[in-house]
């Protein structure tokens, strides 16, 4: 039992799950098989002359013919019994009447638990569908364009698509009967893999893992986009400001009219927002392909390395802000989210 409680909760898969179950199913048949027919063959090699082994099976017959009769007849009762063999003796009569009542009562059980499995699957995709076509309904008596209700419609589906692939701690209700400092070590685990990608993120988490436990766990969300999508413009002044990890997918930083850059996973951008007041986007960032984003808010980031942080620090938040502006400052190039 521990060992099929392990392999369940390492399947993130729905149809895997099903799948898994059906496999469940399949196991406890063969085994309840395997028994009862081990025990029909006991009482018919016990019965002496009035017994079907003696009946129904000759002298020389192997083991592996023995066995297979015996299962076959026992796996028919599933089904509502085999008359090829019948039972001749009391003992066998009242055996064959008793795997009737727990075959039925068992083939039950195991086609509802079945039954329930798909018809939640079901349920589930019937909600998405019923989503979106509400959407498409309230786009529809509003009179919005055609090209923008497509682009709203296509960004909701990829929302609800991303969501049922990478379910958000939001959705997950039960999350929240768990401890907050494992909450924290989870968002820990699963955000600091894609931040561990900036240098300056890589040396804060081995220096001070407990300042980017909280920081995981405070200023960290995902934003989910679909092809197409204008994340922000040349000019637009974010409020809150955020820093931008690219957890999936492929994104074109739009330098100048004439210049782009691709950005793809592990790939950041705006850091200028963690460091500096008031920051502005100089290019346009659009995504290329449906793909996820890692926000870091920036206020909230300053924030908590200001509450948490201690003198005598080798990896220092406010040195390496102080570095970094002036170094953005003193080079020539272009003024771009990019990483310098």
């Amino acid at each position: 039992r521990h060992m099929v409680q392990v392999i369940d909760e390492r399947i993130r898969s729905d149809k895997m799950l099903l799948a898994a179950d059906v496999l469940k199913i399949l196991c406890v048949i063969l085994f309840s098989t395997h028994l009862a027919a081990c025990f029909w063959y006991g009482i018919g090699d016990q019965g002496g002359d009035n017994a079907w082994v003696s009946t129904y099976v000759q002298p020389d017959t192997s083991i592996a013919l023995r066995y297979a009769l015996s299962y076959h007849w026992s796996l028919r009762h599933y089904v509502g019994g085999m008359d090829e063999v019948s039972p001749q003796n009391l003992a066998e009569r009242v055996f064959a009447c008793a795997l009737v009542l727990i075959c039925f009562m068992l083939a039950a059980v195991l086609v509802s638990m079945l039954t329930s499995e798909i018809t939640r699957l079901h349920i589930a995709a019937n909600h998405t569908t019923q989503q979106l076509s509400v959407l498409r309904r309230f786009l529809s008596d509003n009179c919005v364009n055609s090209q923008l209700a497509m682009r709203v419609e296509r960004n909701a589906r990829v929302a609800l698509l991303e969501r049922q692939r990478n379910i958000m701690e939001s959705n997950v209700e039960i999350l929240g009967l768990v401890s907050w400092s494992l909450r924290r070590e989870l968002r820990f685990a699963l955000y600091s893999p894609i931040l561990a990608k900036h240098p300056f993120f890589q040396a804060f988490i081995n220096e001070s893992p407990h300042i980017m436990h909280q920081v995981c766990y405070k200023c960290i969300s995902t934003l989910p986009v679909h092809a197409g999508e204008i994340i922000f413009n040349p000019g637009d002044a974010p409020d809150p400001p955020k820093m931008f990890f690219v957890m999936r997918g492929r994104f074109e930083y739009l330098l100048t009219s004439t210049r782009t850059v691709v950005c793809e996973e592990g790939m950041w951008l705006s850091e200028c927002a963690l460091w500096t007041n008031e920051w502005v986007h100089h290019g346009g960032l659009r995504a290329k392909t449906d793909g996820l984003l890692c926000q870091i808010d920036a206020e909230t980031f300053q924030n908590t390395c200001i509450e948490l942080m201690t003198d005598g620090l080798d990896i220092d938040p406010r040195v390496y802000a102080d570095r970094f502006v002036d170094h953005y400052r003193a080079r020539k190039a272009v003024p771009s989210d990019l990483p310098l």
